[in-house]
């Protein structure tokens, strides 16, 4: 399925993925910054904000996108002008004879998006059902396809890491350089990971909310933002309790540590020393497993590091999307 998605900024593609319980506002503090520098590309994974949760294919027809594909002047990775680098051991989001790989778009950087495709052909909403990780990774594909993207770097936070692993792993062609944030190969145990889908289906995300925040936030931050916080614990709650659950189980069913050592983009490992949802030592295993990784800590830091830390987060995954040196 196609997710409901924004689109922020200009230069080479980056697709931004979400934690668990967050929607695409959770890069409020990332879209000026990083927008400055690349086409930001950020959606709603199942069941979270403005995505519904549905299990069936996206289709085709009308995205209800504001950007009409193949309707104007210039494209991320194509049109009348190059946004990849050439081959050689560089890292682009054309093809490597410099052709550029996708379709044309309206205009970027208007911070507009299309709302997601839910139908399975028949006109009729899918029922809920069980999601793999690889799904939530399919969704991304279908995102990047039906933008013309044919290479994209990828950013993922804890769930959204998770998936950009996958995809780095099953569809390296799609993805230039991949930043995985307070994430692991595998995430929790499948009982913890069910009880709570047992629980926010029994009495919604609400009843756990505040048990997330103080996983996602060290009690400084607590203090010092509580409208921050206070925004975040919203949209948690505002999740779909079934389209949470499935995502839960899919982290729970999750295990890539024999898969990792297959990815062979360049990847930055990043965390935080206080987090307990994904901590140092998980970050240490990625780092050791993914051929040529790098991994950074962030002092103090708990699981959503993007929003705690974003002066720091923002320099540094700048400087490792714009290294140009060799990766051969």
């Amino acid at each position: 399925m196609i997710p409901h998605f924004e689109i922020d900024g200009d230069g080479p593609p980056l697709v931004l993925l979400n934690s668990l319980g967050t929607t695409v506002d959770m890069w409020r503090p990332q879209v000026t910054p990083l927008g400055n520098r690349f086409c930001l590309i950020r959606f709603d994974a199942r069941g979270h904000g403005r995505t519904p949760f549905a299990t069936g294919g996206g289709g085709g027809g009308d995205s209800g996108s504001d950007r009409g594909v193949g309707g104007a002047d210039r494209g991320i990775g194509g049109g009348d002008r190059e946004t990849g680098r050439e081959s050689g051991g560089e890292v682009g989001t054309g093809r490597g004879d410099g052709s550029g790989s996708g379709t044309g778009h309206g205009d970027l950087g208007t911070g507009r998006g299309g709302r997601a495709q839910v139908e399975d052909g028949t006109g009729e909403r899918p029922g809920s059902a069980s999601i793999t990780v690889d799904d939530l990774a399919g969704d991304v594909v279908d995102l990047l396809d039906h933008l013309g993207i044919e290479r994209a770097h990828l950013a993922g936070v804890s769930l959204g890491g998770a998936v950009a692993m996958r995809l780095a792993v099953s569809r390296p062609e799609r993805v230039d350089r991949l930043v995985l944030v307070s994430t692991a190969a595998e995430l929790g145990t499948p009982e913890g990971w069910r009880d709570r889908a047992d629980a926010v289906r029994a009495h919604g995300t609400a009843s756990i909310s505040a048990a997330a925040m103080s996983r996602w936030f060290s009690p400084a931050f607590v203090r010092d933002q509580p409208d921050t916080v206070a925004g975040f614990r919203r949209h948690f709650d505002a999740c779909d309790d079934d389209g949470y659950a499935a995502c839960c189980e899919a982290l729970g069913a999750m295990d890539q540590r024999d898969d990792v050592h297959r990815i062979t983009a360049p990847a930055l490992i990043v965390g935080g020393t206080a987090d307990e949802v994904t901590t140092p030592a998980d970050a240490a295993f990625l780092d050791e497993r993914i051929p040529g990784a790098r991994m950074v800590l962030a002092e103090g830091a708990k699981h959503l590091l993007t929003a705690e830390r974003p002066d720091w987060f923002n320099r540094l995954i700048t400087e490792f999307l714009e290294d140009d040196h060799d990766e051969s």
